[in-house]
């Protein structure tokens, strides 16, 4: 039974892991896009 639990555990880290990683890159993705908005580096109509 303990085995079971360790590769529950294992499976959750490691999937909690996958989306901690993808939360943060489209975070870092919007800040570097709202950046680039706010020195008009791009336009509005760049996006649309």
């Amino acid at each position: 039974m303990a085995i079971q639990w360790r590769a529950t555990v294992g499976i959750l880290e490691f999937v909690w892991m996958i989306f901690h990683s993808w939360v943060y890159s489209c975070l870092v993705i919007a800040d570097e896009i709202a950046h680039a908005i706010h020195s008009e580096d791009i336009g509005f109509f760049f996006l649309a």
